[in-house]
């Protein structure tokens, strides 16, 4: 019997250079400097978030006197003077919400409640309603959500006043139109009839009619 045998090929040399390792990028955090926060030109400045360190030097420098635009390009280079005059406001509003102890908060509610009825008296006599209705409704809503209503009602008055207008506008439109039609449709006047002066053959005391002829 006979076997057929397949050669078997030979294993590359051990000579043979190997590819390079490819090298992987490192996306693993590392902290930024200040320098590495400057913005980069032609990319606005982003608000983004704020940190308490940030907060305080925020704080400190306005203390300081600096204006909103010196403390962005000094402090906040990735930030805009908007940004750091509204978060200013922010801590401002915050910093004196928590300021308020025990005795200034029983200070304010017991003055709330000795012109409570005076205070909402004046908003329920604009509105026909009782002033512990219109009370409940607002601490219902809330700062908020009264300002965002106000905000909705001036909305709505300027387009119903652009729809007045243009009615308005196109009303005139139409008398103009149809007073055009009237004098187009009115037949022309004709001249005036003149009657002829016959005050000068008027016969004079005394004369006939033959005389008024010669003369004539």
């Amino acid at each position: 019997m006979l076997f057929s045998v397949t050669p078997s090929l030979p294993s590359p040399p051990d000579y043979m250079p190997k590819a390079p390792p490819k090298q992987v990028a490192d996306h693993r955090f590392t902290p930024l400097s200040r320098g590495s926060m400057q913005p980069q030109p032609g990319r606005r400045p982003s608000a983004g978030a704020w940190n308490p360190q940030e907060d305080e030097v925020l704080v400190s420098a306005r203390a300081q006197g600096m204006n909103w635009a010196p403390i962005q390009q000094t402090h906040f280079p990735t930030k805009t003077p908007n940004a750091c005059r509204k978060r200013h406001e922010r801590l401002m509003e915050r910093r004196n919400a928590e300021d308020w102890d025990t005795v200034k908060l029983e200070t304010l509610c017991k003055e709330y409640m000795n012109v409570r009825k005076e205070m909402w008296s004046i908003l329920s006599a604009r509105l026909g309603e009782k002033w512990q209705t219109v009370e409940a409704k607002c601490m219902e809503k809330g700062l908020k959500n009264l300002q965002s209503g106000v905000r909705s009602a001036m909305r709505r008055e300027r387009l119903m006043t652009g729809i007045a207008d243009a009615g308005m506008a196109d009303v005139s439109s139409e008398i103009d139109i149809e007073a055009d039609d009237d004098e187009s449709s009115r037949p022309p006047r004709l001249p005036e009839r003149c009657e002829p002066d016959t005050s000068a053959r008027r016969t004079m005391p005394g004369q006939s009619i033959a005389s008024l002829l010669q003369t004539s």
